[in-house]
Order: structure tokens, then C-alpha cells, then sequence
């Protein structure tokens, strides 16, 4: 336990007695948050007035680290995606990000949320950088991905109010300042980082070793594989999903394509009968009389196969 003598944040009049600078602690406030997030890997989770203190010099002091959320590397670079996508206004970038915090994105309808993303996008597209809540724009990309069943990480979510109530901070010390403004630099170092020889180089070593022990691996795999198709209790299943909705849709097309060609058939037919009638209206009474019957007739066994193919389908369930 370490006593801290200073300033509460929101204690503006005892901030400007003791000679501090708003603007410089808005400032460092927002940057030391961009730095804990994108550095450290480790932030504030609940940055409230009371949870912050003023020291000389403008120092920014945290308070209660009850609450704090911890980022990954790979954490970090989705993060670093969707805020670099903000920043440029770039949906494919807000996309990768979201996508890779679900493990089971591939679920994802990826040209559906993108018309989404872009909506949301043009939204702001005319609003200037410095105008932009970074946090509310981060609690509508969340919300969207809640709505395509996305599982968003907790830490994220406790990123997006972290930012949110930073935001509310910054402007009531410095209404002239953007958070976004103070990341992009943070951001930058974060980005060199990542992309740079040295990181890139390691992967590559390790995508060469990985590779070295699958093909290490492999010849002994294939060996097993093949001694296991040989065995005579061998047996593989194939599962399609949705098979069964799948094949009542195709049941109730061609349900449908059967009618219709009945129906069409039927029509040709009776129409035959009753042309063939008026002709036959001149050629005498007999014949007239035979081919009325004849229509009759018709008009009964087609009357017949159409109920019957009705009764047919109503039982199967898939017209």
C-alpha cells in the first residue's frame, strides 16, 4: 500500500491553484491509456475521477487497479486494426479485426457484415477526424458484431467503456482535444513494430520449423492412415449440414415443377377437346353430341389426376 499525495482529476479549481495544466493533463491522460492498451498490454478497466490523481508536473497517478484488462500481442493487433480502420476509414481493416476475435467467425456471412461495416463507415465519412467518440464508434462496431453472433472477448468490451469514459474525461479537460489524435502516433510505433524485419524474420523461422516437423510428421501419418483403410472395420462418415432442410427444398421444387407441368398438360388437353368440338359443331349432331361427351369425360380424369396429384404432395408436406 503507497499513499499518493495529489489531485483528484475533477478537482479543477485545486488543479489550477496548484499552477497544473488542463490541456497538458488531458494529454497525458489519453496518452497514457493508448499506452497501456497498446504497449503494455495491460490497462485501466474502470478510469473514473476518483480513480485518478494529479501529481506535479502534470503526472497522471491511477488509482484501484481492481478492474484492468489485458491484451495479447494477437489481442493487440486486432485492436490496432479496427482502430487503424477508424482512423482511415478503411471497412476491410474494421472486419479483419472483428473476425479474428471469434474462433468461429467462419461461420460469418464476411459480405453481409461488410455491407454493414460500410453503413456504418459512410456514417462518419464526413465527420472530421477530430470529431469522431472513438468509444462510441467501438460500442457500434461490438453491438454489430453481437448481431452476426460474434463473441466479442470481455476485455474488449471493458476496452470499449475504458475508452468511452476517457473520452468524457479528455473533454471536460480539454474540449479541443481528440483521443483518436493522441493514438495515431502510439498506434504507428505499434504497427513498426509488428511489421518489422526483426518480428517478421522470427515468423518466418517459425513458419520454416513448423513446416520441417510436418513433413517430418507426415510419411508416418500417411502410414497410419492407409494401414487404417485396409483394416475391414474401416468406416467414414460424411455429415452435410442442414442436409434434411436442404432436401425438403429440393422435394417442394420439384413438387412444384410436377404440378405445374400437370397443370399445363390438363390445360393442353381440354383445350384440344373443346376446339376439337366447335370444329366439329359443323359436321353434324352425332358427332357434336360425341365429342361433348368426350369433353365430359376429359374434364373428369383430368379433374381426377389433379386432385390426386394435390392429395399426393399435401401428404408429402412440401409444396
Amino acid at each position: 500500500m503507497e499513499y499518493i499525495d495529489g489531485i483528484r482529476l475533477n478537482d479543477f479549481e485545486a488543479l489550477e491553484k496548484a499552477g497544473l495544466n488542463r490541456k497538458v493533463i488531458a494529454h497525458n491522460l489519453a496518452t497514457s491509456i493508448f499506452n497501456q492498451i497498446l504497449r503494455d498490454g495491460f490497462f485501466h478497466g474502470d478510469p473514473h475521477p476518483g480513480n485518478i490523481m494529479v501529481l506535479e508536473g502534470n503526472v497522471i497517478a491511477f488509482l484501484d487497479l481492481g478492474m484492468v484488462g489485458k491484451l495479447s500481442e494477437e489481442r493487440k493487433t486486432q485492436f490496432l486494426k479496427m482502430l487503424m480502420g477508424i482512423t482511415f476509414k478503411n471497412s476491410k481493416l474494421i472486419i479483419q479485426g472483428i473476425v479474428g476475435l471469434d474462433a468461429m467467425s467462419s461461420r460469418v456471412n464476411i459480405k453481409k457484415l461488410e455491407k454493414d461495416i460500410d453503413t456504418l463507415r459512410d456514417k462518419y465519412l464526413s465527420v472530421p477526424l477530430s470529431e469522431i467518440k472513438i468509444g462510441e464508434v467501438f460500442n457500434e462496431i461490438f453491438n454489430l458484431a453481437f448481431s452476426y453472433n460474434i463473441v466479442i472477448p470481455s476485455e474488449f468490451t471493458m476496452l470499449a467503456k475504458s475508452l468511452i469514459t476517457l473520452e468524457g474525461l479528455v473533454e471536460k479537460l480539454d474540449p479541443q482535444l481528440n483521443i483518436l489524435e493522441v493514438a495515431e502516433p502510439i498506434a504507428g510505433k505499434l504497427m513498426f513494430r509488428i511489421f518489422s524485419p526483426e518480428k517478421i524474420g522470427k515468423e518466418f523461422i517459425g513458419g520454416i520449423m513448423d513446416y520441417g516437423n510436418l513433413a517430418r510428421k507426415f510419411p508416418s501419418s500417411m502410414l497410419n492412415f492407409l494401414e487404417k483403410i485396409e483394416d475391414e472395420d474401416f468406416t467414414m462418415q460424411f455429415k452435410i449440414k442442414d442436409i434434411e432442410r436442404i432436401v425438403k427444398r429440393i422435394e417442394k421444387i420439384f413438387n412444384r415443377l410436377s404440378f405445374s407441368m400437370v397443370l399445363l398438360a390438363v390445360s393442353i388437353v381440354i383445350a384440344g377437346i373443346i376446339i376439337g368440338s366447335g370444329m366439329s359443331a359443323h359436321t353434324g349432331v352425332e358427332v357434336y353430341f360425341l365429342n361433348i361427351t368426350i369433353l365430359k369425360i376429359g374434364l373428369v380424369i383430368a379433374g381426377a389426376i389433379v386432385l390426386f396429384l394435390i392429395i399426393s404432395v399435401l401428404r408429402s408436406g412440401h409444396l
